[in-house]
């Protein structure tokens, strides 16, 4: 997930455990309301007051859900705050790609990465944004190469690169990780009854 879009879950869930703490009574926009009041006239505000205003709206402290969902690396409590409002995410699909997450660049007959996704594969196991490629899995490196011999791996399976980095030539071993959802469509539980049908309207601002 890249910051945006978790950015934007965060968001979500954050609103959403002010709802539930408040009885749907606060929201995320009495937090901004109140970030707004307190500093729109001074240097801006701080995590510290960010943190600090989510629990005083909500009426409890927020400070292990921050832990969590803003400094933490794990999954976010989504199902949580979708229950909340009786919606639900699609099933898992069951077959998921492997994923390097790297992009790159062929330019002159060399290929070299040109972004690496934070916390993915290639940035836990040491690649580098100007890394050439030479060789993916014994073979010659080229965009065709390495798209072809990613469509025959699964996660968790090792992908053997050669690289040259200022010069040095070095080989790589990588585990590869499941490739992550990028969007997500969420759609109505119909099996939501009572508070979490009326918590929803409220979240929409149906009458």
């Amino acid at each position: 997930m890249n910051y945006y879009s978790k950015g934007t879950a965060v968001g979500f869930v954050l609103d959403m455990e002010i709802r539930r703490a408040t009885g749907g009574a606060r929201s995320l926009d009495d937090m901004m309301r109140l970030l707004w009041a307190r500093h729109h006239a001074g240097a801006g505000y701080t995590p510290a007051d960010v943190r600090a205003a989510a629990s005083e709206v909500a009426g409890e402290d927020l400070g292990p859900l921050f832990d969590q969902i803003v400094d933490g690396t794990a999954e976010l409590p989504l199902e949580r705050a979708l229950d909340w409002t009786g919606l639900k995410l699609p099933e898992p699909e069951d077959e998921v790609d492997a994923w390097l997450g790297v992009n790159t660049n062929e330019s002159g007959g060399r290929l070299t990465i040109s972004t690496i996704v934070r916390d993915g594969p290639a940035w836990t196991q040491g690649l580098s944004v100007g890394d050439e490629l030479l060789a993916i899995d014994g073979l010659r490196a080229s965009a065709d190469v390495l798209n072809r011999v990613m469509k025959t791996k699964e996660p968790g399976e090792a992908l053997t690169v050669v690289l040259a980095r200022r010069g040095v030539v070095k080989t790589v071993e990588l585990t590869l990780a499941p490739r992550p959802f990028d969007a997500w469509t969420l759609s109505v539980d119909r099996g939501a009854v009572g508070p979490a049908v009326n918590h929803r309207e409220a979240w929409l601002g149906l009458p």
